[in-house]
């Protein structure tokens, strides 16, 4: 398989992510529930900004890399993936997606 790189969730970018953007909407997820964005450091700020204004926002984290432990189903997978491929099979990838 060809290596990938995280891209930027800001719309139109398609920069290497260096940042992990970890956020709930309490109208809508579980209080343990984490969905996550990531970012380049241009758009590191305006994402969080973003997030932040509409109290979703919980942290900022590095990018791993390795892999990621999916936060509803334990999974791991790689994060150039950016969604759980077990939870994409079950429920269209909601949980550890980018999205």
């Amino acid at each position: 398989m060809e290596d990938e790189i995280a891209v930027c969730s800001a719309k139109g970018c398609r920069a290497p992510a260096r940042h992990v953007l970890v956020w709930n909407n309490p109208k809508l997820h579980t209080p343990d529930r984490e969905k996550t964005w990531v970012a380049c450091d241009d758009h590191r700020q305006s994402l969080a900004d973003h997030l932040d204004v509409r109290g979703f926002l919980r942290r900022v984290d590095p990018l791993r890399t390795g892999r990621w432990t999916c936060p509803t189903c334990g999974a791991d997978f790689p994060p150039e993936q950016q969604r759980c491929p077990v939870c994409l099979q079950h429920d269209g990838g909601s949980c550890g997606s980018k999205d």
